[in-house]
């Protein structure tokens, strides 16, 4: 498996949020990714999260 760099912090304008069927999303706009090494800028960013426990059901 590809291992991936650890996002830190998240920084960005909140455009849209949405909650749907115990489903998060966000829309952020000028966004930042940072860790200990980098800072990465996006123009824009969709998070999509869920209860983790909804999913062994």
């Amino acid at each position: 498996m590809e291992q991936r760099p650890k996002v830190e912090e998240v920084l960005g304008h909140l455009h849209t949020y949405r909650f749907c069927d115990n489903v998060w999303t966000f829309i952020l706009t000028d966004a930042q990714f940072k860790n200990e090494e980098t800072t990465e800028q996006v123009g824009k960013v969709k998070i999509v999260a869920c209860d983790s426990k909804l999913l062994t059901q």
